[in-house]
Formats: structure tokens, C-alpha cells, sequence
């Protein structure tokens, strides 16, 4: 199986093939309980099973809160226009998250690239996406960093 989860998901299916346990081991007991108990020790043991890899686990920022009833608004510097012979480039200066959401309403499917200077974890206090939001303990802190990545620059 393998299959790698973070532990707060772990956690929720061990408790809940415990309540299958209890539920078989209350069962009337034949060789079918039986194989469905092995079954159970089997999965319980692969969901215990240390894993390794990336976990992207789902949840929500503040910024996800104000821009569901905030929407940015881009504006033209008209000083720094520069003609590329027809073709159009732009540069956006401006919170990554926001801007990203506002270009998947406003662009979607017409922009072959964009580069992204991410958000760095500063420990400053101003900074919305600061290292104290993860504790420097949680084993899943890069993780985390990086389902925030994948949550501002990939539309599912």
C-alpha cells in the first residue's frame, strides 16, 4: 500500500479500524470474523507504517478567507510600458496568492509562463505566511510550506 497521509489522517483511520475491531470482535466468531480480524491487523499495521515522501495536506489561510469576499484588482503603469513588437508581457508586483487567484478569473488558459518569487519564511511579525503558523517541531513544516506552494501556483 504504502500510501503516505499525514498524521492527523493516520490518527482518523486508526481509530476507526479499532471501531471495526471492536465491532467484529463482537461478532458471532467463525472463519470469516476471523479472516476479517487478520485483514484489520494487517491494515492497521501498513496505516502505523512509517512513510516517507511529500504530504499535501488541504487547509485554508487567512488570505483564503479575505480574497472569498475581496478580489484584487490589477493596475496599469502606463510609465513602464515597454512595446515588444506586438506581443504582450506583463509584470505584477504583488501578493502571489492574490494575484494568482485573480489571474486564474481573469487569464486562465492565456499565459504560457509565470515565474514566481516565493514567499521565504522571515520570522518577521508583518509577514503573513511566518514560521510561527508551523511549529519548528511539526515533522510535516516543510510539507506544509510546500502544500501552501502548491495551493497558490497549481488550479485543481
Amino acid at each position: 500500500m504504502s500510501t503516505n497521509i499525514s498524521k492527523q489522517k493516520r490518527d482518523e483511520l486508526v481509530a476507526k479500524i479499532a471501531e471495526l475491531r471492536s465491532f467484529i470482535s463482537t461478532a458471532p466468531q467463525d472463519d470469516n470474523t476471523g479472516r476479517l480480524l487478520s485483514y484489520i491487523g494487517e491494515l492497521e499495521k501498513e496505516v502505523r507504517g512509517k512513510k516517507y515522501g511529500l504530504v499535501f495536506e488541504e487547509h485554508r489561510e487567512d488570505i483564503d478567507e479575505i480574497l472569498e469576499t475581496n478580489t484584487p484588482v490589477l493596475t496599469e503603469e502606463l510609465g513602464l510600458y515597454v512595446d515588444n513588437g506586438g506581443k504582450i508581457n506583463f509584470l505584477i508586483e504583488g501578493d502571489n496568492l492574490s494575484t494568482l487567484q485573480l489571474l486564474c478569473k481573469t487569464h486562465k488558459g492565456a499565459i504560457d509562463v509565470i515565474f514566481i518569487d516565493p514567499p521565504y519564511n522571515m520570522g518577521q511579525n508583518d509577514f503573513m505566511y511566518d514560521d510561527s503558523y508551523v511549529d519548528v517541531t511539526d515533522t510535516f513544516r516543510h510539507s506544509k510550506y510546500l502544500s501552501f506552494m502548491l495551493s497558490v501556483g497549481i488550479e485543481k
